[in-house]
């Protein structure tokens, strides 16, 4: 650091990993970190949060800012390393067996070069998900106006807060006061309903137009003038209209100035999406109006969350209840003009509906998104997300009804699916592998029986031990301390084993285990992955307990039986089950 006299430090969770771990051995020889331009030490701590402070450098925690800002808009379901360089980046950290390292390290140095490599390439795909993410931590520091280092650290409910303080000076308003200690307890009990969900009929539909409300929650606080300022005014009690299905009204004279700056955001991407398209058009670059509009978008969409956080200064619960309930009604309202107008409703969540086009067109159904948008107020707008060829919702457990938030879609050419355990990370690869090849054999080729096929061979290879060990692994988080987990199950076994040998288990911390061959409860037959021999995996429980749950609700949809998963047993065509 000295010598290279760096303006920016990063790592990849090196708040909490590498900073702690260079402090500790820099403890056991007696080695002062100081780091900081006036040779102060490095600060680690700051309100209990882990940090890596150094007076005079810049440290970027990436780890930090995928989690708490870019996260909710990526794919995958672990924020590792490997798992983000592969989305954002396109390829991922070089394999080795870090089993070895210690016994390499202390017998056989000369075999270190692939550790090195490993290290090397590790610290390469951290520089260059920097390189990409730096323009959206610029974007968010010239929006909110604080320190990249504390932007780079900030969940949402900071992000709003802060923008809100900055912008209040526009309004000559005072900074509300942080709630105390007994107002957060009353706040973390109250509750509210959330938005509405169109229950779906099991089944596989085709030629499926899914219409989304853009930005739903943004644009009803702006078109609704919703705020903390404006709610139960008292010059309006007699002339506002009330918010459907609740007791609140907001001011009709003053403009709220949560609406003014929700407004703000929305008009300001609207305006960057615009200019963007158009130098697309040009071939231009367009990073960073794409890093500014991403911003724009996280900020505006958090201004709901952020007005039930029951930290917030500018918590109201009423905002957000008529929030929800203002979005109940407009995807009711929408529903109902879709099966006037003889589109039947597979399925609506919130801000989307999916409309069946049967003897209708496409161009029907833009007819229709039109036609609600002329009846829509100012800033909401209901958009065309997509025509998805076959789609697939299925049957709820232990109930009649269809399940909410699970279904699978194929446009012709990719596959979106919500809510499957193919996205999940507590399944093991093997379970999501086959998952997801059945859903595409069933939506893409359009062949159930091949489906059930291709599962009676892995079924077979599970028996044999044929499946490696790497698909056969699971990884559960640790929610809180060891010491509080009530039951025990193999993931909080594993990780008591693990701090046993020395390692430090801490909330967030994910366990990786297999359930290995043997008699007892899963937790006493988990194992640590190493501890594992190829194949040496108890297959009863990997069919079934992770490929049969993964499987069985999709072809409980076409007819098939558990018993005809296992067996194959009088299998029928897919035709018959299509609505």
């Amino acid at each position: 650091i000295e010598s290279y006299k760096p303006d920016i430090l990063t790592g990849y969770y090196s708040d909490g990993f590498d900073f702690p771990y260079l402090e500790k051995r820099a403890e056991v020889y007696g080695i002062k970190l100081n780091l900081g331009k006036d040779y102060s030490s490095l600060i680690l701590k700051k309100r209990n949060e882990q940090i890596g402070k150094i007076v005079g450098l810049l440290h970027l925690d990436v780890f930090k800012f995928v989690r708490n800002v870019i996260g909710s808009g990526m794919q995958t379901d672990t924020f590792s390393l490997d798992a983000v360089a592969g989305e954002l980046l396109g390829y991922k950290k070089h394999k080795v067996n870090l089993d070895h390292l210690a016994h390499i390290w202390d017998s056989r140095p000369e075999e270190l070069e692939e550790f090195c490599k490993y290290n090397l390439h590790d610290a390469y795909l951290t520089y260059e998900l920097l390189i990409k993410l730096f323009p959206n931590m610029l974007e968010m520091v010239k929006l909110i106006g604080l320190p990249i280092f504390d932007i780079n650290r900030m969940r949402f409910s900071k992000l709003v807060e802060n923008y809100i303080l900055k912008r209040s000076k526009e309004f000559n308003l005072i900074a509300v006061n942080k709630p105390e200690y007994k107002e957060i307890e009353w706040r973390r009990k109250q509750t509210f309903t959330g938005g509405f969900v169109y229950e779906p009929k099991p089944g596989v539909y085709e030629n499926l137009v899914v219409l989304d409300f853009r930005s739903l929650y943004p644009t009803i606080i702006a078109a609704h003038n919703i705020g903390p300022d404006t709610l139960n005014c008292q010059c309006c009690q007699e002339t506002a209209g009330k918010v459907p299905g609740q007791n609140y009204w907001f001011c009709q004279k003053k403009r709220s100035f949560f609406a003014k700056i929700v407004e703000g955001l929305v008009s300001r991407r609207m305006s960057i999406k615009e200019m963007i398209k158009d130098k697309k058009k040009h071939q231009e670059d367009v990073v960073l109006l794409e890093a500014r509009s991403h911003g724009l978008k996280i900020l505006a969409n958090a201004f709901y969350g952020y007005l039930s956080f029951f930290a917030g200064r500018y918590y109201c619960l009423g905002c957000a209840q008529s929030i929800t309930a203002y979005a109940r009604d407009y995807i009711q309202k929408t529903i109902k003009k879709a099966e006037e107008k003889g589109f039947p409703i597979r399925y609506a969540d919130t801000d989307s509906c999916f409309l069946q086009l049967e003897n209708k067109t496409k161009e029907d159904a833009l007819s229709f998104m039109k036609e609600v948008n002329n009846e829509l107020p100012e800033f909401m707008e209901l958009e065309y997300e997509g025509l998805f060829l076959r789609g697939i919702f299925v049957g709820l457990k232990g109930a009649k009804g269809g399940a909410k938030k699970k279904y699978a879609l194929f446009d012709g050419k990719k596959l979106k699916v919500t809510g499957f355990e193919s996205i999940r990370r507590n399944w093991s690869l093997i379970a999501k592998e086959t998952q997801d090849k059945v859903l595409r054999m069933v939506l893409k080729e359009n062949d159930a029986e091949k489906a059930l096929k291709y599962v009676s061979g892995v079924i077979k290879e599970i028996k044999e031990g044929k499946i490696s060990n790497e698909k056969m692994i699971m990884k559960t988080q640790i929610t809180r301390p060891l010491d509080q987990y009530e039951s025990i199950g193999p993931h909080v076994a594993i990780a008591k084993k693990m701090v046993e040998k020395g390692s430090e288990i801490v909330p967030g911390t994910i366990i990786s285990f297999i359930v290995g061959k043997g008699k007892g409860l899963i937790r006493e037959k988990a194992r640590m992955v190493e501890e594992v021999k190829e194949g040496d995996y108890d297959p009863e429980y990997y069919i079934k307990n992770q490929l049969i749950p993964a499987v069985n609700s999709i072809f409980a949809v076409l007819g098939y039986s558990e018993e005809d998963i296992l067996d194959e047993k009088e299998q029928k065509g897919l035709g018959e089950y299509f609505s």
